[in-house]
């Protein structure tokens, strides 16, 4: 069982894990809190706050087929850093989730979603996440050798239940281009959800 479990913790310790934290800190102008990463064999990606003090990010280091040999960047990576932001991101969203009823039409349009987003603050909170994966994924094109079959899963989730990520991701570049905070921005844009058709 051990070699089992070093070959998982070799896998991992071959990527850049450090680099998707330390930005995704500065993304979202974090503290420094600490960040602790847990490697489990079971399938699916969460991430959780234990305390209100620890960042943990659960992981799945295995490709689609349960092969740990053939797992690109985008599907470790790309899980922590969607996993990571979810500690900024919801925190935000769950703050002021007594707004979101303003925007049924909104949530109205999304009766495809999976049911453990059965809340709208879970969907808004998916939105901004999925947009930012997408985001450090693009800003860091080059680490990512499978980027264009990322891309390609992306558009089918869009058609399925994610329909307006495009906006989404489009609000995160205003939000690079801007000198706010994370839940600043978030208020002072709200309402253009509003808007989409």
């Amino acid at each position: 069982m051990n070699s089992y479990y070093n070959m998982i913790i070799k896998k991992i310790q071959g990527f850049d894990i450090k680099k998707c934290i330390n930005f995704t800190n500065y993304y979202f102008k974090g503290s420094n809190e600490p960040f602790r990463l847990m490697i489990c064999p079971f399938d699916g990606n969460y991430g959780f706050v234990l305390d209100g003090i620890l960042n943990v990010v659960r992981c799945l280091p295995y490709d689609g087929d349960g092969n740990i040999d053939t797992v690109y960047t985008n599907r470790l990576i790309g899980g922590i850093a969607h996993e990571y932001a979810h500690c900024f991101v919801n925190p935000v969203i769950e703050k002021y989730k007594d707004r979101l009823h303003e925007y049924k039409e909104f949530f109205a349009a999304h009766k495809n979603m999976y049911t453990y987003y059965n809340v709208d603050y879970a969907v808004m909170n998916e939105y901004f996440v999925r947009a930012y994966t997408f985001r450090y994924m693009r800003l860091f094109r080059n680490d990512f050798p499978d980027y264009d079959e990322y891309c390609n899963d992306t558009e089918k989730t869009k058609t399925a239940f994610i329909i307006y990520l495009d906006k989404f991701v489009e609000f995160l570049i205003e939000y690079e281009q801007s000198n706010l905070a994370f839940d600043e921005f978030y208020l002072k844009n709200l309402h253009r959800i509003g808007e989409f058709k």
